[in-house]
Protein backbone atom coordinates (compact mmCIF):
# COMPACT_ATOMS: atom_id res chain seq x y z
CA UNK A 1 0.00 0.00 0.00
CA UNK A 2 2.68 2.42 0.62
CA UNK A 3 4.07 2.17 -3.06
CA UNK A 4 0.81 3.10 -4.10
CA UNK A 5 0.43 6.33 -1.87
CA UNK A 6 4.33 7.05 -2.98
CA UNK A 7 3.23 6.76 -6.88
CA UNK A 8 0.26 8.90 -6.20
CA UNK A 9 2.38 11.94 -4.30
CA UNK A 10 4.93 11.31 -7.34
CA UNK A 11 2.72 11.50 -9.75
CA UNK A 12 1.35 15.27 -8.39
CA UNK A 13 4.87 16.25 -8.17
CA UNK A 14 5.04 15.80 -12.20
CA UNK A 15 2.08 17.87 -12.69
CA UNK A 16 4.28 20.65 -11.05
CA UNK A 17 6.89 20.18 -13.09
CA UNK A 18 4.69 20.56 -16.11
CA UNK A 19 3.82 24.04 -14.93
CA UNK A 20 7.44 24.96 -14.65
CA UNK A 21 8.18 24.32 -17.37
CA UNK A 22 5.90 26.68 -18.60
CA UNK A 23 6.99 29.13 -17.24
CA UNK A 24 10.81 28.05 -17.94
CA UNK A 25 10.01 27.93 -21.79
CA UNK A 26 8.55 31.48 -21.87
CA UNK A 27 11.27 32.96 -19.96
CA UNK A 28 13.74 31.09 -22.40
CA UNK A 29 11.79 32.46 -25.28
CA UNK A 30 12.41 35.90 -23.50
CA UNK A 31 15.94 35.01 -22.95
CA UNK A 32 15.39 35.94 -19.22
CA UNK A 33 16.83 32.72 -18.04
CA UNK A 34 19.55 33.95 -15.15
CA UNK A 35 18.00 33.94 -11.91
CA UNK A 36 16.62 30.18 -13.26
CA UNK A 37 19.48 28.45 -11.49
CA UNK A 38 19.09 30.39 -8.03
CA UNK A 39 15.73 29.03 -7.78
CA UNK A 40 16.49 25.72 -8.45
CA UNK A 41 19.38 25.10 -6.40
CA UNK A 42 17.19 26.86 -3.57
CA UNK A 43 14.74 24.00 -4.57
CA UNK A 44 17.21 21.21 -4.27
CA UNK A 45 18.73 22.80 -1.17
CA UNK A 46 14.46 22.59 0.21
CA UNK A 47 14.31 19.22 -0.94
CA UNK A 48 17.65 17.79 0.64
CA UNK A 49 16.35 19.59 4.25
CA UNK A 50 13.21 18.34 3.80
CA UNK A 51 14.43 14.71 3.11
CA UNK A 52 16.36 14.73 6.49
CA UNK A 53 13.51 15.46 8.18
CA UNK A 54 10.88 13.63 6.37
CA UNK A 55 12.24 10.39 5.26
CA UNK A 56 13.25 9.16 9.13
CA UNK A 57 9.61 9.65 10.21
CA UNK A 58 7.47 9.13 6.94
CA UNK A 59 9.98 6.65 4.94
CA UNK A 60 9.66 6.97 1.31
CA UNK A 61 6.49 8.76 1.50
CA UNK A 62 8.65 11.76 3.11
CA UNK A 63 10.53 11.45 0.36
CA UNK A 64 8.10 11.94 -2.29
CA UNK A 65 6.93 14.57 0.05
CA UNK A 66 9.58 16.70 -0.15
CA UNK A 67 9.89 15.98 -3.66
CA UNK A 68 6.62 17.73 -4.03
CA UNK A 69 7.07 20.40 -2.14
CA UNK A 70 10.01 21.40 -3.61
CA UNK A 71 8.79 20.92 -7.28
CA UNK A 72 5.77 22.92 -6.17
CA UNK A 73 8.03 25.64 -4.42
CA UNK A 74 9.99 25.55 -7.96
CA UNK A 75 6.99 25.90 -10.19
CA UNK A 76 5.45 28.90 -8.34
CA UNK A 77 9.12 30.61 -7.86
CA UNK A 78 9.46 30.35 -12.03
CA UNK A 79 5.82 31.45 -12.25
CA UNK A 80 5.82 34.33 -10.25
CA UNK A 81 9.06 35.39 -11.97
CA UNK A 82 8.02 34.75 -15.45
CA UNK A 83 4.82 37.12 -14.86
CA UNK A 84 7.16 40.09 -13.56
CA UNK A 85 9.24 39.84 -16.42
CA UNK A 86 6.58 39.21 -19.02
CA UNK A 87 6.51 41.44 -22.51
CA UNK A 88 3.91 44.05 -21.95
CA UNK A 89 1.95 45.17 -24.72
CA UNK A 90 0.34 48.25 -24.81
CA UNK A 91 -2.51 48.60 -27.41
Amino acid sequence: MKGQQTFWIILISNLFHVFYLFSFYKLAYMKKVKNIPVYTVIALLLNVCLNFYLIPKYGMEGAAIATVTSELFLACMLFIYSKNKAIKFHG
